[in-house]
């Protein structure tokens, strides 16, 4: 029976379709789930709850909202490396994490017109979803594992146990870009860490 050219190239299109549309839910399922999960006491007091102490959480709100303020050119906050809350004291950021490569993901917000305390919780909510959603792609994509296998990789890797205790220590969990320095070495020796469970 001849069959016509057309159904030939259209069947595989539309496998490919469905497994992508497949792979989609699968991780926004997945992310979703997490994320609700780890961050329910803020969505369920309506973004009122910051999580969790007020120590590490509160100091480094400030430190993101003093970066902010800086780049903004607010006069209280002209000299980055010492800001008004340690005032007369001078360079006191220098003794502490200055979180300048997460800290574009609180700006964002802020220049959206958030305010402080909201764009930090978008900004923590923000650096789980990246660690989960890049670790899925970098499982996948570099090490070539299977949909399924890539995002129960990821949900381990941004929701387990030993990383959700660090959401009091905010500044632990922007943990993406060494996620992406692994994706890079897949990519520059594809060969040597294929996996491939298709």
């Amino acid at each position: 029976m001849f069959k016509h050219p057309a159904k030939l190239y259209l069947v595989p299109l539309m496998i490919r379709i469905t497994h992508r549309i497949r792979t989609i839910f699968l991780v926004v399922g997945f992310l979703v789930l997490g994320l609700t999960c780890v961050f329910y006491p803020t969505f369920s007091s309506c973004f009122g709850r910051i999580q969790t102490d007020p120590g590490d959480t509160r100091f480094n709100n400030y430190v993101l909202e003093h970066g902010y303020q800086w780049l903004s050119g607010n006069p209280i906050h002209n000299d980055f490396w010492s800001p008004p809350i340690f005032f007369p004291a001078k360079n006191t950021l220098a003794y502490s994490d200055i979180l300048f490569s997460a800290a574009p993901f609180y700006w964002f917000w802020r220049i959206l017109g958030m305010e402080p305390d909201t764009s930090f919780q978008l900004w923590t909510i923000a650096l789980v979803s990246l660690d989960f959603l890049l670790m899925f792609f970098t499982l996948k994509s570099g090490a070539c594992f299977s949909s399924f296998a890539s995002v129960i990789g990821a949900y381990i890797f941004a929701f387990a146990n030993i990383r959700v205790a660090q959401i009091g220590h905010p500044q632990l969990l922007p943990q993406f870009y060494s996620v992406l320095s692994v994706y890079t070495l897949f990519k520059i020796f594809p060969y040597a860490y294929a996996f491939n469970s298709e």
